[in-house]
């Protein structure tokens, strides 16, 4: 039944999967998700990439995961990170299990449920903002993940501009009524 079924990509460039480097080229990576995008898109079935990484010694590991999750995220696409193996070199902490750069670089805020439609949505960690614009519906939560590790010192959050809340690692919002909304969420 194709009405069941969807596209199930892996993310992996080559250079990346080899563990020769991550040249930093934001705007090839972009185009390289849009093959994918497109793939999807040409045989009519919704994309899941179920599975992207990179081992934690290819130079630019850090650089290659922001910019694969920023291309996610101007895409609407979330992907499965393949990052919690201890014995192939694809894991979050060290040898004493503390974070990694490469958990830093994966800790990012975004929607989980949007009641509605997401329009976009952005993460700037240097800044440590982090925005949503989607149109609510009429009922139902609309919630985000907000990391510990991207929000160390918490978190102040902003609806249609107006101070929200300050919350914890998950922020929900009851929808009451159908409109465009803005959030934003600012480091604390």
């Amino acid at each position: 039944d194709r009405s069941r079924a969807v596209y199930a990509a892996h993310f992996y460039p080559p250079a990346v999967e080899l563990g020769l480097r991550y040249d930093g080229d934001g705007a090839r990576l972009g185009a390289h998700m849009d093959r994918t995008v497109a793939d999807a898109t040409r045989l009519d079935m919704p994309l899941v990439v179920t599975e992207f990484g990179v081992h934690e010694r290819t130079p630019g590991a850090m650089e290659f995961l922001r910019d694969t999750y920023e291309a996610l995220d101007a895409r609407r696409q979330s992907a499965f990170l393949w990052q919690a193996s201890p014995h192939s070199g694809h894991r979050f902490w060290n040898g004493a299990y503390e974070y990694n750069g490469l958990a830093e670089a994966v800790a990012r805020p975004y929607p989980t449920n949007v009641a509605g439609e997401p329009i976009a949505w952005t993460w700037n960690r240097t800044a440590g903002v982090f925005e949503c614009t989607y149109r609510s519906a009429s009922r139902g939560r609309t919630s985000f993940a907000l990391p510990c590790l991207a929000f160390p010192a918490g978190a102040q959050v902003f609806l249609d501009g107006n101070v929200f809340a300050e919350p914890g690692p998950r922020l929900t919002i009851e929808e009451s009524e159908a409109k465009t909304r803005h959030v934003r969420v600012e480091r604390i």
